[in-house]
């Protein structure tokens, strides 16, 4: 066999060596440090709920009362205001206020079915105050970070429409029915 041959066989048998026995390649590495850091994070509620009882609004200026046991009828409406301490941090945190638009009515209201609805509004205020008399802001429906502390005040009513409805009108005569809790909700609004 010629020097040369030989040569090769010797250092394709060496690379074979070098390879190493479990078939690996030997390469270099490094890695790098990321630091961490402590974090906290925000929050979002409404606190100290405190709710006025209903009024009774009969559509007639200074002649709304207390509702108590006053029998309703079409075209009547109920309103209560509730307050609610805000509780809202982190940064640029922004919150959607929303109530629903109808309110079930669950009871003997006629006689095709003992579960109707009727409409729901609401209107908000932040002020100073858990009555909404210092420094009182109309809120277009949106609460954020610098409310913090501050109060939100919710007129929610409920009407009990006079005109045409889905029932006939004669169907909720001397019918008796329970109102579902309105709720009033803050949602996060994803404002990155």
């Amino acid at each position: 066999m010629k020097k040369s041959t030989k040569g090769a066989l010797a250092a394709g048998a060496a690379a074979v060596l070098l390879m190493g026995g479990a078939g690996t390649l030997a390469y270099w590495t490094d890695t790098g440090t990321v630091g961490g850091t402590s974090i906290s994070t925000g929050n979002l509620s409404l606190e100290n709920d405190n709710c006025g009882g209903w009024i009774l609004d009969k559509g007639v200026s200074g002649k709304e009362a207390a509702y108590g046991s006053q029998l309703l009828v079409p075209g009547d409406s109920l309103t209560r205001v509730c307050s609610f301490q805000i509780s809202a941090s982190g940064a640029h945190l922004e919150a959607t206020l929303t109530t629903p638009t109808s309110l079930a009515l669950t009871g003997t209201l006629e006689s095709v079915s003992t579960t109707e609805s009727v409409p729901v509004s609401a209107t908000y205020v932040v002020a100073d105050d858990a009555a909404g008399a210092t420094n009182p802001v109309a809120v277009p429906g949106t609460v954020n970070t610098g409310q913090n502390g501050k109060y939100l005040v919710a007129t929610i009513k409920i009407d009990f429409p006079y005109g045409t409805t889905s029932v006939n009108g004669n169907d909720t005569q001397l019918k008796s029915a329970t109102l579902d809790n309105v709720t009033v909700t803050l949602t996060q609004n994803n404002n990155h």
